[in-house]
């Protein structure tokens, strides 16, 4: 008896719309947050400040990271697991900078500084390294079998990576009306990753799936 590689992989691969559903979700919602977060250090909006909305952060962070991690799952090809890993390991790492500097510390203003400036470096780090892993991603898409919708993963990865990495660069250079833009675009940028996430993970090779012997159960009964 034989079961194709395929198949095969089809049990551990979890479903293709649950991660579509994260990285499109985890995208919109990056928007208002982050629109938020740019807008509100000395005023509010929609009745919340700055801790608020940064606080609101880990909604979209955690849809992220989960999207991600689907991502490297499905991935059959282990150069494009290690770059969808990278960019999983820098929204964890982002996530976790949230929750040190504005859940558990309260903020620069509101709580220890020793943690608002850890959290701040954990998140400035997550997102760097997870620019960096969505930009090897693109490339590796692109490179991948030709295909409207694979080139479109990757152009939508390989805006949401550059658009990270500007990011730091932007608030050092005093561009905050550039650094707000380009946190909208990082937003749209997961979203539109999340729309052209393919239905299967990786396509067929040519000659069609191998076949993988399947051993019979040990404790089949036998006859005499």
């Amino acid at each position: 008896m034989t079961q194709s590689a395929s198949a095969v992989r089809s049990d551990r691969r979890p479903s293709a719309p649950v991660l579509r559903l994260c990285l499109v979700v985890g995208g919109l919602t990056w928007i208002p947050a982050r629109w938020g977060v740019m807008t509100t250090w000395d005023t509010t909006w929609l009745g919340m400040g700055y801790v608020g909305w940064n606080r609101l952060m880990v909604v979209p962070l955690t849809l992220l990271v989960a999207g991600c991690l689907l991502a490297t799952r499905t991935r059959s090809r282990r150069r494009t697991r290690v770059s969808w890993g990278t960019v999983t390991v820098g929204f964890v790492a982002a996530l976790l900078g949230v929750l040190v500097e504005f859940v558990v510390g309260g903020g620069l203003r509101g709580g220890p500084p020793l943690l608002a400036m850890a959290g701040w470096g954990l998140y400035l780090a997550g997102t760097t390294i997870a620019g960096l892993g969505a930009c090897v991603a693109a490339v590796l898409e692109g490179l991948d079998r030709a295909g409207p919708r694979r080139a479109a993963r990757a152009l939508s990865l390989g805006l949401a990576g550059v658009s990270m990495l500007a990011w730091p660069v932007l608030m050092i250079t005093g561009s905050d009306e550039a650094a707000v833009v380009d946190q909208l675009i990082v937003g749209a940028a997961w979203a539109l990753v999340g729309l052209a996430a393919a239905a299967r993970s990786e396509p067929a090779r040519r000659g069609g799936a191998r076949a993988i012997p399947v051993q019979p159960s040990s404790d089949r009964v036998t006859g005499p």
